[in-house]
């Protein structure tokens, strides 16, 4: 219900209620021990962004916590959790955050790939895209964008 609430409060454009609700969301999945739900929750919290000028370190500390609980469980979700917050280091603007963020994207796309979703794989290669972003990587990043847009086009009739 907490994700929910969050999820709500932050299309109703309420960010400092939706963050509320997905730290509380975080701190009972921990309680509970549940790795998805603790997951979801960092996620949430990443895709709320920060307002320019702020730190990254909250959502950076919960996709950490988050990272080590899937991989402890063996969860699926860890491709987006990785490209998330490959993102989040990334844009902290933290030189020593800027090599891991390429590394931990990367590795999204690697485990993206081997589940074999198109819409995980699309949302990883995002990461590649903002951990590539700096003057003269175009030629880099053109071949990530034609790949997400092929992947945005599937035909994902049965």
């Amino acid at each position: 219900m907490l994700l929910g609430l969050a999820d709500a409060s932050n299309r109703a454009g309420d960010a400092a209620a939706a963050r509320d609700a997905y730290l509380r969301a975080a701190a009972l999945a921990r309680r509970l021990g549940d790795a998805d739900a603790l997951a979801s929750a960092a996620i949430g919290r990443h895709e709320l962004g920060e307002p320019s000028g702020l730190s990254h370190a909250e959502p950076i500390a919960l996709l950490e916590e988050a990272a080590a609980a899937v991989t402890a469980a063996g969860g699926a979700r860890l491709p987006v959790v990785y490209a998330c917050l490959a993102r989040d280091l990334y844009h902290s603007w933290e030189h020593e955050h800027l090599a891991r963020a390429a590394a931990l994207a990367d590795r999204a796309v690697d485990l993206a790939r081997e589940q074999g979703d198109p819409a995980v794989l699309a949302r990883c290669l995002l990461a590649v895209h903002d951990t590539s972003w700096r003057p003269g990587s175009a030629a880099r990043r053109l071949p990530v964008v034609e790949e997400i847009l092929t992947l945005a086009t599937l035909d994902r009739r049965p």
